[in-house]
């Protein structure tokens, strides 16, 4: 059953210590994980919501804002501050604590050397949040099969020492298969950038604009189906898996909310 923050245990007057929030939603308060929070809705217009130097996503639900934060992969277990200013209010911000938990990733040793694995594109650049509709949840898996969870495993090469400053954190799932598939959207998104990749050849990357900086990236794509600035609804098509029986096919899946890699599959359990 999902826990959702009281917010009147938490609100606080200037120059009083928020006090510690008293329910939150623990499966995935976690690095690589999602912090899901209900905050009391007092009018229609979008809360200015801070965490950091980042704005989570912000959900207009029934009598709730639905804020979701993307913790990335290095975030210390601790105690962090979600600040929350209502819009044309002279009421004072107000802040809203929460833990992030302790999770240890696998180390996945590799037979041979392989390309690296961790795959990061650009917040600023790459990234175009310019989809301002709210997202749909949850995501739904973009090919049906054996999806291997390696995210946030840190990936040592042989002869690599696993202290070294040169390891790879894994940031996506993946699914390797040398059956037909096609690819669909995860959920209603624009599509707003595609990549053709020269190795392999011809393989695209498609980047999928779900709204208010949720992200779904994939890569390893054949024969397209979309281009930039479509738009898709959940379970679209956007492209097919390359078959060959002798080179197995790998579909490349992340996901992002403003700026910060967290699993996807996670996001296949938030609804």
């Amino acid at each position: 059953m999902r826990a959702i923050i009281s917010l009147y245990g938490v609100i606080i007057i200037a120059g009083v210590p928020p006090l510690a929030a008293s329910e939150i939603r623990e499966e995935y308060n976690y690095p690589g994980g999602v912090v899901d929070i209900l905050l009391a809705r007092k009018s229609d217009i979008l809360p200015q919501v801070k965490y950091g130097t980042r704005e989570p996503i912000v959900i207009q639900q029934l009598d709730y804002w639905r804020v979701l934060i993307g913790v990335s992969l290095d975030t210390l277990p601790g105690e962090y501050v979600l600040y929350v200013k209502e819009p044309e209010s002279e009421l004072p911000a107000y802040s809203v604590q929460f833990d992030v938990n302790q999770k240890t990733y696998p180390v996945l040793e590799l037979a041979s050397v392989k390309q690296p694995r961790n795959i990061h594109y650009d917040s600023t650049t790459d990234l175009d949040f310019s989809n301002t509709e709210q997202p749909e949840l949850p995501l739904m898996l973009p090919a049906q099969g054996q999806w291997a969870n390696f995210f946030g495993h840190v990936v040592v090469y042989p002869d690599q020492d696993p202290d070294s400053s040169e390891v790879i954190v894994q940031n996506y799932v993946s699914l390797t298969t040398t059956e037909l598939a096609t690819v669909t959207a995860p959920q209603n998104a624009i599509v707003s950038r595609v990549l053709v990749e020269q190795e392999p050849p011809g393989l695209a990357t498609v980047f999928l604009d779900h709204g208010r900086g949720l992200y779904s990236i994939i890569s390893g794509l054949a024969d397209l189906s979309v281009e930039k600035g479509n738009g898709v609804v959940a379970g679209a098509v956007i492209g097919k898996l390359p078959v060959s029986q002798d080179t197995p096919a790998e579909l490349i899946w992340q996901c992002v909310i403003n700026g910060v890699y967290i699993n996807p599959l996670v996001m296949t359990q938030i609804e």
